[in-house]
């Protein structure tokens, strides 16, 4: 609907145009899990050391859904077999979360995670192409230690994880200066 407003500025009058979408449970519930999904990426790279530069809810737009982050820019900042295991971590993380939710399995959870799936093998590519495994399949370690990681970081900061879920609802995306903004302000709360 369209309300006119009787207030008149320069000669330009004002109209508020507004929608009412109904939020049902499934709507928001899904919103949720997606945030929360999100949610766990970002925060296993960040505790991985790994730079976050974007995060969003929304398909479109310059960050495009999802979590931003060029863990390959962090090669020289530690080991090679550190930073594969970190980028196993950031790409089951999401998983994870889901698993603990549905209580699938991880290869039913990841069949249906398109860019999470994406992301495991561009790790295990690289692990080759760095010379850390003699081919895809000799990976699975690698892998199984990005596995075990992500969940050990999701363990012990789930509070963060549902604090920055929180966060995406109601912000939908956050820049790289927003995120460390918001995680300065989250890790005082954590310490007081």
């Amino acid at each position: 609907d369209v309300f006119n407003c009787p207030y008149i500025d320069g000669g330009i009058h004002y109209s508020v145009a507004y929608a009412v979408f109904e939020s049902t449970d499934e709507t928001s519930g899904l919103l949720r899990h997606t945030a929360e999904h999100e949610a766990a990426h970002a925060i296993v790279a960040i505790r991985s050391g790994l730079k976050v530069t974007g995060i969003a809810l929304l398909e479109e737009g310059p960050l495009r859904g999802g979590v931003v982050c060029d863990w390959k820019a962090s090669r020289h900042t530690m080991s090679d077999q550190q930073l594969i295991t970190s980028s196993f971590a950031l790409a089951y993380a999401g998983a994870v979360i889901d698993m603990e939710r549905t209580g699938r399995g991880i290869g039913e959870t990841i069949g249906r995670l398109e860019w999470d799936k994406v992301a495991i093998e561009d790790s295990r590519r690289t692990a080759v192409d760095w010379q850390l495994s003699s081919s895809i399949e000799e990976t699975a370690a690698l892998s199984t230690a990005g596995i075990e990681k992500a969940i050990s970081l999701i363990n012990e900061h789930r509070e963060l994880i549902h604090e920055l879920a929180d966060e995406l609802m109601v912000k939908i995306s956050l820049d790289e200066k927003e995120l460390a903004d918001w995680y300065v302000i989250a890790l005082s709360k954590e310490t007081e």
